[in-house]
């Protein structure tokens, strides 16, 4: 190209210019070309931080959603577990009431209530119970208290055992079994 601008510029060579022009359009096409292109670019960059800047904080927020998430699935797992094991343990006294299925009455034993306790506390919890119709509460003074629970009837009794058994009362666990002799009814 270099030879047909020299040879265009000296002489007057018609065939020259129109080549030496075309050259110079073409060059001048490319030129916007490359301007046009490096907006593009620019534009297309910039976007391309937007769209980043957008997408992290979507990734941060769904990270924040999943955390929450997983917390609740932990508590609700440690809660069921805690269930469980509940339930295990009242499945466990009920095989042991159906052990001693000859020798169940529908008298209960209970001790484990702390010194504190009322009779009217006391009674609350059992009046809750399916079948409940009278107690014995005996306390002998700075120790803890004494009671039978008399229900309707084995069934009720049994149930009321699997139930209370381990239940948590201001702090101490009561223990319940199988009386060994019935509750007289004039008790109250």
């Amino acid at each position: 190209m270099k030879r047909a601008r020299k040879a265009w510029k000296e002489g007057n060579d018609e065939s020259m210019r129109k080549r030496y022009t075309k050259h110079k359009k073409v060059k001048r096409k490319l030129e916007e070309r490359d301007g046009s292109m490096a907006s593009l670019i620019k534009d297309i960059e910039s976007k391309r931080k937007i769209i980043e800047t957008k997408l992290q904080a979507e990734r941060e927020r769904n990270i924040g959603v999943l955390k929450n998430q997983k917390e609740f699935l932990d508590n609700y797992m440690q809660s069921y577990y805690e269930r469980i094991r509940i339930a295990s343990r009242k499945q466990k006294a009920v095989q042991k009431a159906v052990k001693r299925a000859g020798k169940a009455i529908n008298t209960l034993f209970v001790v484990g209530f702390p010194r504190s306790a009322t009779r009217e506390q006391v009674e609350k919890v059992f009046t809750a119970q399916e079948g409940f119709e009278a107690m014995s509460f005996n306390q002998k003074e700075g120790k803890s208290p004494i009671v039978f629970a008399r229900f309707h009837s084995v069934q009720t009794a049994s149930k009321c055992l699997a139930d209370l058994q381990g239940f948590g009362f201001q702090g101490q666990t009561i223990r319940l079994a199988y009386a060994k002799y019935e509750l007289q009814a004039s008790r109250r």
